[in-house]
């Protein structure tokens, strides 16, 4: 009797001697004496015939020949392996037998499918019957085609097998209603890849493979990584490496510590409470299902979510899974092979959770699933979209039961579909925005690494606040560049440059931007709009500037603190009319300028709230706008509302020209200014005005 090493020492010399076919018909017999002895054995009797793909009949030397049956050994080995991995002794014995068997495979993802059909077909004696379903077949790929073709084939004694990634969503309801064997094939484990290694490789096998080895690795990694000529341990490695790259696409050192990561507020708070909470699960001393495993994050680009990700995961201990929604649409968007891609992302999360004890899926462009209620009902995109997205429905519900956290990221929160944002699926929405000063430092600090670890960069960070953190990066990577132009270390005059720029507009440009921004910082002293923080001149002359105030949240906002706002807005535009004589483009062009802003806050007032007396509700203030746009006297009502307060925006300038004035000339010299600063220059300018009044 040959034990396990002799027949694969066997197998080795016949499949160069004899050729693959004959090779496994002899090893077939001696294999089966081997299984009736262990009871380990399933099927050897196999020939997968030629791959897919071009045939070159020039290529049919013997070591054209010995690769090719090493690739055929590669497949039906880690199907062999995986089968007898996830199967008893007494299953096995009954898939030897000849009785009438209904059977599932469930297989971990749609890449498994066709090798496993492939394998079941290669079995002539046994008389299999096959549905093997991947989901990319619209038309058939789902419970209710081929029912009658399984009830028949059943009726007639024949051994039936299905074989999907979903047995019951893809597979004909019959056939799971009348299974008799279910084998479900988990991801790839240690044990299972070192059974397949004995099958396809020579050379020494290891001891043992832990399954982190293998994680997150697909069908097609594993063939890939046993090519012909290597050896076992060569094998191996490779899969290390894909997996690895797999799990930490882009290397955990790269990502700031979660614990300092203050710029993402509301969201580090959430990361931090769920990494708590896991390590208390992982203790023992909290039920999973009371912890808060899935958030929706947004924001507008570049404020660093996917970064968020990564330092979360760092954090957890556990391996990330990326993907991005608007990939499912590239290239052949067909219903099916979207609904296949999308569940085989939410099954390599299982599969790494299984592994891992848990899976952080990070789900970028979460937006690009559409809301069902933007979709006409009978439309095309209706027909299309709606199955993918009950489908994420779905998938999202069920991946907290598998120990999968789910991170999604969006610009655009108003496209969201509101079943996603359910507890249950999504427990928590959170909006990131720009990081304010210590976020600023922290992120600056992060992309510095070493450079100016001596250096106090608070007031330079000060200079930067209210950019994203893909700008202070920029700011960053453009400050070395200029100490590098200069073959010199890097300095803080470097930084400074880099969030001011050097030259970048004319005096006249730069004179009106620092008109246009003085005035809303005057303005916002003045009418107590909040605590000025801070007015600063972009590097950019497109992007001009901005000044920022906190506003207290003791009370709701007003009619009052709503106009003053509005006032203060319209007053950049004014000044540039009374201090320059003209009125630039600058205030308006976009939703998000000054004229955009200050349209759409008059808007809300007159549409979504009954502050200017009128009580009937229109529409939400998302809408407000473009309500107006289509509503020729609501456009009117805002128009005029609009004019009132730009005539108290003039009164208001007028009365504090001089202030204003001494403000952009502070400012275009410094390019930043505090709101302390401001009011000194203000209470300076104040006296000045005064002792020459008085001296006259």
């Amino acid at each position: 009797m040959r034990n396990n090493r002799q027949i694969d020492r066997c197998f080795q010399d016949f499949r160069l001697k004899l050729g693959f076919k004959e090779a496994t018909r002899l090893l077939h017999i001696a294999d089966c004496q081997a299984a009736e002895e262990e009871q380990l054995e399933l099927f050897t009797d196999v020939d997968l015939g030629p791959r897919q793909g071009p045939v070159d009949d020039s290529a049919d030397d013997e070591q054209t020949d010995r690769q090719e049956h090493r690739e055929h050994a590669a497949h039906s080995a880690i199907v062999l392996a995986a089968l007898r991995t996830a199967t008893t002794p007494l299953v096995r014995r009954r898939l030897h037998g000849k009785e009438a068997l209904v059977v599932v495979v469930d297989v971990p993802s749609a890449d498994w499918v066709q090798p496993v059909e492939e394998y079941f077909n290669a079995i002539r004696s046994e008389n299999w019957k096959t549905f093997a379903r991947d989901g990319s077949n619209r038309g058939r790929d789902k419970a209710t085609v081929g029912n009658d073709e399984v009830a028949n084939r059943i009726a007639a004694g024949r051994r039936v097998v299905g074989i999907a990634a979903n047995p019951s969503v893809v597979l004909p309801s019959a056939l799971i209603a009348a299974a008799d064997i279910t084998i479900k094939i988990g991801p790839p484990s240690g044990a299972m890849v070192r059974l397949a290694l004995k099958r396809c490789l020579p050379g020494r096998v290891p001891g043992h493979i832990d399954d982190r080895v293998v994680a997150g690795l697909d069908f097609n990694d594993l063939v890939a990584a046993m090519r012909p000529n290597s050896t076992p341990a060569q094998a191996v490695e490779r899969m290390r490496t894909v997996s690895d790259r797999r799990n930490e696409p882009r290397g955990a050192e790269k990502f700031p510590l979660l614990e300092t990561a203050v710029e993402y507020g509301e969201a580090q708070k959430w990361c931090l409470a769920l990494a708590h909470d896991l390590e208390e699960y992982r203790q023992g001393r909290l039920e999973w299902g009371r912890i808060s495993t899935s958030v929706i994050w947004h924001s507008t680009p570049g404020c660093g979510k996917s970064i968020l990700a990564g330092s979360l995961s760092q954090a957890l201990r556990i391996p990330i899974l990326r993907i991005s929604i608007a990939d499912y649409f590239t290239g052949e968007s067909h219903l099916g092979i979207v609904l296949q891609e999308q569940r085989s992302a939410f099954q390599k999360a299982r599969n790494l959770a299984a592994v891992h004890g848990f899976c952080l899926m990070f789900i970028d462009e979460i937006d690009a699933l559409p809301s069902r209620a933007s979709l006409a009902a009978d439309s095309r995109a209706s027909h299309f979209y709606i199955p993918i997205v009950n489908d994420a429905l779905l998938l999202v519900e069920q991946a907290r039961k598998d120990f999968v956290i789910l991170c999604a990221a969006t610009n655009r929160r108003d496209a969201l579909d509101a079943a996603l944002l359910r507890p249950g699926r999504f427990d928590k929405v959170i909006e990131i925005g720009p990081p304010n000063l210590p976020g600023t430092i922290n992120v600056m600090r992060f992309h510095l690494e070493e450079d100016l670890r001596e250096d106090d960069i608070t007031e330079v960070a000060r200079q930067a606040e209210g950019r994203s953190a893909a700008e202070l990066m920029d700011v960053v990577r453009s400050a070395r560049q200029r100490a590098r132009n200069a073959q010199r270390p890097l300095i803080i005059d470097d930084l400074k440059a880099a969030i001011h720029g050097e030259n970048i507009v004319s005096p006249a440009l730069l004179r009106r931007i620092s008109v246009h921004e003085a005035a809303h910082a005057v303005t916002t002293v003045v009418l107590g709009i909040g605590e000025l923080r801070y007015v600063t001149l972009q590097s950019k002359a497109s992007s001009g500037g901005h000044a920022r105030a906190h506003s207290s949240d003791d009370d709701l906002m007003t009619i009052e603190g709503i106009e003053k706002r509005v006032i203060s807005i319209l007053s950049a535009g004014v000044a540039e009319q009374i201090v320059l004589g003209s009125k630039s483009i600058g205030s308006g062009g976009t939703d998000t300028s000054d004229d955009g802003i200050a349209t759409s806050m008059i808007a809300v007032l007159h549409a979504s709230t009954s502050l200017t007396g009128e009580f009937f509700h229109r529409c939400s203030s998302d809408e407000a706008l473009a309500t107006a746009r289509a509503d020729p006297r609501l456009r009117r009502l805002v128009e005029q509302h609009l004019r009132r307060l730009e005539k108290r925006a003039k009164d208001l300038v007028e009365r504090h020209r001089e202030c204003i004035d001494a403000v952009a000339r502070a400012l275009a010299e410094s390019r930043h200014l505090t709101g302390d600063e401001v009011v000194a220059v203000m209470q300076a300018t104040a006296r000045l005005k005064i002792v020459s009044t008085e001296g006259s």
